[in-house]
């Protein structure tokens, strides 16, 4: 078995002849580049926010600098029947600490006195989902309408320097026959 010759080095194209893309190309290159970047930017921000607060919102309310959010800031009584006794309606508002330290809610203010939240103060642990109860107290006549709609809001105010978490709670009041024929109105 003989050998056969090793090709010649000059039979070899160099690495500089190779042929090039046009410059046009070369801006699509850059691009992919930044996209490519930014991709995994938000696939890692997106598991972030998933493993630490459990959803892609809470991440982002951490972004903005809210160190507690509701999870749901808007509490939908639907459509409640009035007979012209006074009303009482006990309602809540779940708020998650994004911060990895304690939170003391110290205080509220509601938009009408109908509205008491209670146990407050009280203080979230880190990372803690915690259920504050809300009480509404309605009395009185209604207006002429069969039906009456309110929305009233709720400013939760922490210890720490982020804004005030704001809740609403809305429905309706159906004033029922019984209450309109009562001689009180």
């Amino acid at each position: 078995m003989a050998k056969e010759p090793a090709p010649e080095l000059d039979a070899i194209a160099p690495l500089d002849d190779a042929p090039k893309p046009p410059k046009s190309y070369r801006m699509f290159y850059f691009v992919g580049i930044i996209i490519g970047g930014f991709s995994l930017i938000a696939i890692a921000f997106i598991l972030w926010s998933c493993l630490r607060y459990g959803g892609v919102v809470y991440g982002l309310d951490y972004i903005r600098g809210y160190a507690v959010c509701p999870i749901d800031s808007e509490f939908n009584l639907g459509t409640l029947d009035y007979r012209g006794e006074p009303l009482e309606i006990d309602c809540y508002v779940d708020l998650k600490n994004l911060l990895s330290k304690n939170v003391t809610i110290i205080g509220t203010r509601a938009d009408c006195t109908c509205v008491a939240v209670q146990e407050i103060p009280c203080t979230l642990s880190p990372l803690e989902l915690k259920r504050i109860p809300i009480k509404l107290h309605f009395s009185g006549p209604l207006l002429q309408n069969d039906t009456t709609t309110f929305r009233h809001h709720v400013l939760f105010y922490l210890d720490t320097d982020s804004m005030p978490v704001v809740m609403q709670v809305k429905g309706a009041i159906a004033q029922s026959e019984l209450a309109r024929m009562s001689p009180c109105f």
